[in-house]
Parts: C-alpha cells; structure tokens; sequence
C-alpha cells in the first residue's frame, strides 16, 4: 500500500481512539502533510470517507489501519521489552518496523512476547489471530526453498551462498528479497513459481534461498 496511505490511516485510527475525526484533529497526529488530493485519493480507493469536516473509515480502510497499529504497537512492544530501546528511539524504529514486517513474523513477535494487550505508551494493541486462539509456541518460520514441499510458498528474505554466479543468475531471474515463491515440483528439477513465470534450477541452488513460509 502507498506510504503516504499508510500513515493517514494511523492518523485517523489514533484520532478516532480520542473519539475525534475531524480532519483538523487528524492532521495534528499525521507525520505527514494531508492535501485535498490525497484525501480524494484515498476515498477511491476505498479507505475512507470524507463526511463534511470528518474523515471516517470505511470497512476496508478500518482493516488495513488495524494491521499497521497493531504492528506498530508489537514494534514497540518489543523493543521495549525484548531489546530495552529507549523511547525516543522505540518511536523511530517502530514507524519503520511497521511498514516492512511480514504478517508470518508479526504473529510470532506477538506470541514471543506471550500475546501483550497494551503497548509501553499503554495504549490498546488490537488483537490477531494467534491472541484469539492463545499460540504458545512459535513455528519456524525461516527455511530455506528446498525444505518447502510441492505446494507450499515462502517470502525470499536472505541468500547464502560464497557463489557470486548463483547470486547474478538469481537477480537475472528476478528472484530478490520480497519475492514469493511457490514449489510447483521438486524433483528432478526443482521448479518454482513467481510472478506469473515459473522457474527450473539445481536443488544446491534451493538451498541458498532462506524464506519465511507463507500461509498456504
């Protein structure tokens, strides 16, 4: 999602929390400026309403601004908790936290940290799936392509390898972190699939591409 979307939505979820919604009142806890157009924008797109002076949710913008206050809130949580960040800091590197975790990490940060309701600035994180169902153990998330069986898929978070050529072949590919890969078939080549192309390559090479398993 946009960026600029992003931080709205947090502006309007945190206003709304103090049960304010005027536009006036969202501007004030928005980190960036908010224009006319990217408020139109953002109304096709189908994150907001825009209702005289107020700016309200709509069910998919509701959604999607849960998502980031929870993460951001889990960023602080554990940086406070697990990594005694100082505050100030906590802050900054939660907003960056929030925009880059993948949802297969934020329910293991949340279960790692035993499902917290409240954030260190005491404020409500809203609950996930893995709080609903009370998660105690946290599933390894990190594997490399080849331990994936024949229909499952992961997120390319890493490569490892010393083989230069293996790296330049994977960016000519386009095979780069971010990308999710599907096993379509293991053996006698392992091929993959990925942004409407599938792929052949030597099992050695799976086993220098690490990915956080996706939900099937």
């Amino acid at each position: 999602m946009n960026r600029k979307y992003e931080e709205v939505l947090e502006a309007i979820y945190t206003s709304g929390e103090k049960d304010y919604h005027s536009l006036a009142k969202i501007k004030e806890q928005c980190h960036i400026e908010v224009d006319d157009d990217l408020l139109v924008s953002m109304e096709k797109e189908d994150l907001i309403i825009i209702n005289g002076s107020d700016v309200l949710f709509t069910q998919n913008g509701t959604r999607e601004a849960t998502r980031l206050i929870r993460r951001h809130r889990l960023a602080e949580s554990l940086l406070a908790s697990a990594m005694q960040t100082d505050h100030k800091r906590m802050e900054e590197i939660a907003c960056e936290f929030e925009h880059a975790i993948y949802p297969e990490i934020e329910e293991s940060i949340c279960t790692l940290l035993g499902h917290p309701t409240h954030c260190p600035h005491d404020r409500e994180i809203p609950q996930g799936e893995c709080c609903k169902n009370q998660v105690t153990t946290i599933e390894q998330k990190v594997k490399t392509l080849s331990d994936l069986a024949v229909g499952q898929s992961g997120r390319v978070t890493y490569f490892k390898t010393d083989d230069t050529s293996k790296l330049v072949k994977l960016q000519q590919l386009g095979i780069r972190k971010g990308v999710v890969l599907g096993v379509q078939q293991k053996y006698p080549t392992l091929v993959v699939s990925y942004e409407d192309q599938e792929v052949a390559m030597d099992q050695t090479v799976g086993e220098d591409i690490y990915l956080v398993q996706t939900k099937s």
